[in-house]
């Protein structure tokens, strides 16, 4: 953590607590490394939507912005009228696609510890930007930030007329945003605090009383030391580079050769043994080539539930290493049925792991009652509740599959709190970053008076357990 941040955090703190006081936070490149529009961009490239002169219309602009900061409604007015037409569903639709696949990685940690700072002050969190809905709200979503102040777009029957609803919030305009929030609220200004990162946030920077310069570039540097603003440089997540290319192609390179040594083994020995020894140590030295290093506590709770059914919170192709690094043995996974269509199904097919078929309901019944047989056998069954890889470290909603399958087999829940892996390889990434995972082996919970009535409050808790510990992690 750095100083900069340290003061920053010590700021938040010493500020009065509760709702008089509000947090406006920028997005692009402030929240966000770079700008969330070349993300759109990209995908409207990909899916052939914008042409060449679309394209050049839209770079001239950008370059022009880049010269002269002054005329910055240029990119924002030709970035709108390029959604004539469209469906406001379909462009919801397509945001949410955007954010799970390329924004969502780029949110910077330590500016989401600053969110998080604020709202544990119970201080209005606000995020006020020239970005439009379709860019902002799921990043707003994201945080947890419940106001967003942004350029709206006009939109008549569900179909965007590529004008705008109202002034494009960039430069004045934000700042005249920001101080109209504060009055509808009843807010002292001198109180509140602004992030922002460019030159043209100076006015909305000066509006309140504790303005933060984040990553400043050299127009807003100038000014804040004119002014006297607090800069902050946020640390950015290291790039792979080399390190990381030759870590991934070497921790592949380890997991193949792990089941390969594992197959052999289990020619001579028990091939359920095989698979404890075998899987846990491929795991290890694939992390170790990777260049990860873990650290794990409560690892005094795996003894205390085995068998078990094992839940971890999923961010990363990481974190399937990570649990079985620490589950170690017996124990087997679930995972969802078109993973066995991949080429590299071999490894799920010999390590026995269960495919659920979530389409044909008596199949999965089939499977899941098979696993229940396979725990009461002895074996453990890891699980990831949110069902699929989230793009940031916001838990998902837990489904109740692996509740069920506990209360079935009657065997206690063990919780693993994993951090970190969504930053070492995140959704989308090609290479592992080195660096360190973390992960924390909560206390088991006994399933033996659950009933389907109190399912949906029981998962609820169990819930609020990881957003805990994911929480305690960052005030640490």
């Amino acid at each position: 953590m750095s100083e900069a941040r340290d003061r920053a955090l010590e700021a938040i703190a010493a500020a009065p607590r509760g709702p008089e006081v509000a947090a406006f936070f920028d997005l692009d490149g402030t929240l966000v490394r770079g700008y969330t529009a070349i993300a759109f961009l990209k995908d409207q490239l990909r899916r052939g939507e914008l042409g060449a002169r679309e394209l050049l219309r839209i770079g001239s602009d950008a370059i022009r912005h880049h010269k002269d900061p002054s005329m910055g409604l240029g990119p924002i007015t030709s970035g709108v009228e390029l959604l004539r037409g469209r469906a406001l569903v379909d462009l919801e639709a397509q945001a949410a696609q955007v954010f799970r696949n390329e924004v969502a990685r780029r949110i910077r940690p330590e500016a989401r510890s600053l969110v998080r700072a604020h709202q544990e002050a119970g201080h209005q969190v606000v995020m006020a930007t020239a970005a439009t809905p379709f860019q902002a709200r799921s990043v707003a979503e994201d945080l947890g930030i419940e106001h967003v102040l942004c350029t709206e777009v006009e939109v008549v029957d569900g179909v965007l007329t590529g004008r705008l609803a109202g002034p494009a919030r960039w430069g004045p305009e934000k700042a005249a945003a920001v101080i109209a929030f504060a009055e509808r609220h009843g807010l002292d200004r001198q109180k509140c605090f602004a992030y922002g990162n460019g030159v043209e946030d100076e006015d909305f920077l000066a509006a309140v009383g504790h303005p933060v310069a984040v990553r400043p570039d050299a127009g807003l540097a100038d000014i804040a030391r004119s002014k006297g603003f607090p800069v902050l440089e946020l640390d950015e997540p290291r790039e792979p580079g080399l390190r990381g290319l030759a870590g991934t192609v070497g921790a592949f390179g380890v997991f193949n050769a792990g089941l390969f040594a594992t197959l052999a083994a289990s020619a001579v020995m028990d091939k359920r043994e095989a698979r404890a020894v075998g899987g846990s140590s491929t795991a290890d030295m694939a992390l170790a080539a990777a260049g990860v290093e873990l650290q794990v506590t409560g690892l005094e709770h795996l003894e205390a539930a085995r068998p078990a059914v094992v839940l971890f919170n999923h961010q990363s192709n990481l974190d399937a290493l990570v649990v079985a690094s620490i589950v170690r043995r017996d124990f087997t996974a679930v995972s969802k049925v078109e993973a066995g269509r991949d080429p590299r199904s071999f490894a799920l097919r010999y390590l026995a792991i269960a495919l659920i078929d979530r389409s044909d309901t008596e199949r999965a019944r089939k499977s899941v009652a098979a696993l229940a047989t396979r725990i009461r056998g002895g074996e453990s069954v890891i699980i990831a509740p949110e069902g699929t890889r989230m793009p940031t470290p916001t838990l998902g909603r837990f489904k109740q599959g692996g509740f069920r399958l506990a209360m079935n087999a009657g065997v206690p829940l063990l919780p693993i709190v994993i951090r970190n892996t969504g930053e070492l390889w995140p959704r989308g990434a090609a290479f592992v970053r080195p660096g360190v995972a973390e992960a924390r082996v909560l206390p088991p919970i006994p399933t033996g008076d659950w009933t389907l009535e109190t399912l949906t409050e029981r998962i609820a808790g169990v819930r609020e357990l990881y957003a805990d510990a994911l929480a305690s992690w960052g005030a640490a």
